[in-house]
């Protein structure tokens, strides 16, 4: 029995998926503050810099608490959402390609994102993004694809 292979994003793939948005943040307050605009300017910058930081501390707690992926022995399970979750399954037996990417920020963090195509119909394209570029995700989904097509006696047929 093969135990559950756990994948999270990184605290780093936030912050450079947010990247925008934390400049952003920065330059609304440094403008705010630093030059003599009428009080009601001041008002709406901080209104919108209150805003970003209530969306990005949301995305926060969405990304890195309510976000997984849960890879098993029969199935992948995508866990997902904070007010609505839910819970997404693939069938190992019906993943028919793979895919690693990684950007020049992701390199610099040491983070990649993982691509699974699938003959899911709610999933046919999976994306698993800010892990660790250390771990074997690929030839491990691979390893435990393959055992399911076996024990399903499913065999892919080309024409070469």
């Amino acid at each position: 029995m093969m135990n559950d292979l756990v994948l999270k994003p990184t605290l780093g793939y936030w912050l450079t998926s947010k990247a925008f948005l934390v400049i952003l943040i920065g330059l609304l307050f440094l403008v705010a503050n630093l030059f003599y605009l009428n009080v009601y300017l001041k008002l709406l910058s901080g209104i919108i810099v209150l805003l970003c930081l209530s969306y990005s501390f949301y995305k926060y707690i969405e990304m890195m608490l309510f976000t997984k992926w849960i890879i098993g022995e029969e199935q992948i399970r995508i866990y997902r959402g904070i007010f609505i979750r839910s819970v997404d399954y693939i069938e190992l037996y019906r993943v028919y390609d793979y895919q690693q990417r990684q950007s020049f920020i992701q390199t610099m963090i040491g983070n990649v994102t993982f691509y699974i195509y699938s003959g899911d119909k709610s999933n046919p394209i999976l994306k698993i993004y800010g892990i660790p570029a250390s771990l074997n995700v690929i030839q491990e989904i691979r390893n435990r694809v393959e055992l399911q097509k076996q024990k399903k006696g499913i065999y892919e047929f080309t024409n070469r």
